[in-house]
């Protein structure tokens, strides 16, 4: 109605009136309609262009928060590790250690044993300790004249006693995998993700000193709903190794 309106007003008139009076609709009508129709398709991209940049902030804010935690997780990590070094110092020149080269690192996983180039010539036993610079690496469970063979965490007949620095107890062992966990531990103990785990006090291979394993990845109810169980993220690497330590009982002579 209100176009046919403004055709009925412009065909209306002289040719000097019609002129007149389409200048005035287009000055002061069409062009304004036109000018805020323009408007407010610019405003609704610009709404649109907000609505995405918030979206990427965000996605932004929740990366960095990643980027955050990884951090402090690797700093914990190193820090850990350079404590290590620091503490592994002293510990190598209060305990009998034998550094040995890895001379085979080539079995399954699930039954991986390594050979090291030091056996009864240097005095090496049956259940002695193994560790890397990084931590624990296992035990010695055969000794020939200049090799010996080492048990290490990933084989599934290994289990050692741990525990986290709040003293909660747990057995460690693998999987067929070679994939660690921390199993008996006790209902409603002090453990959760992140903490750093230790060879025990309770230890019959790790006497005397505490040797780190890694960090608990997750804490979950075992399957018989008895006990607590946890993933377990190992600081060394066995299938990387080409040097470990022998730690000698001490009445070895």
């Amino acid at each position: 109605m209100i176009l046919l309106l403004v055709a009925i007003i412009l065909v209306v008139g002289s040719r000097d009136n019609k002129i007149k009076k389409t200048q005035f609709f287009s000055s002061y009508i069409v062009y304004p309609y036109v000018k805020s129709i323009n408007y407010f398709q610019t405003l609704k991209s610009k709404n649109y262009e907000i609505e995405r940049l918030t979206d990427d902030l965000y996605k932004q804010k929740i990366h960095a928060g990643l980027l955050k935690t990884e951090l402090i997780r690797i700093s914990s990590e190193l820090d850990l590790k350079d404590r290590w070094f620091t503490e592994s110092d002293s510990l190598f020149t209060s305990l009998n250690i034998v550094s040995t080269k890895v001379i085979s690192n080539s079995f399954p996983v699930h039954s991986k044993v390594l050979i090291i180039d030091k056996g009864k010539n240097f005095n090496i036993q049956i259940d002695d300790a193994v560790i890397s610079q990084y931590g624990i690496v296992g035990k010695v469970i055969s000794v020939s004249l200049t090799t010996s063979l080492v048990l290490p965490i990933v084989n599934m007949n290994a289990t050692f006693a741990i525990m986290n620095d709040k003293n909660v107890q747990g057995i460690l062992n693998a999987d067929y995998q070679g994939l660690l966990k921390m199993s008996f531990i006790e209902k409603n103990s002090d453990i959760s993700a992140g903490d750093t785990l230790y060879t025990s006090n309770l230890s019959e291979v790790f006497t005397n000193y505490y040797a780190p394993i890694g960090t608990v990845d997750t804490v979950f109810m075992a399957e018989n709903q008895l006990y607590l169980e946890a993933f377990v993220n190992s600081f060394t690497q066995i299938n990387n190794l080409t040097t470990v330590f022998v730690i000698k009982k001490e009445n070895t002579k």
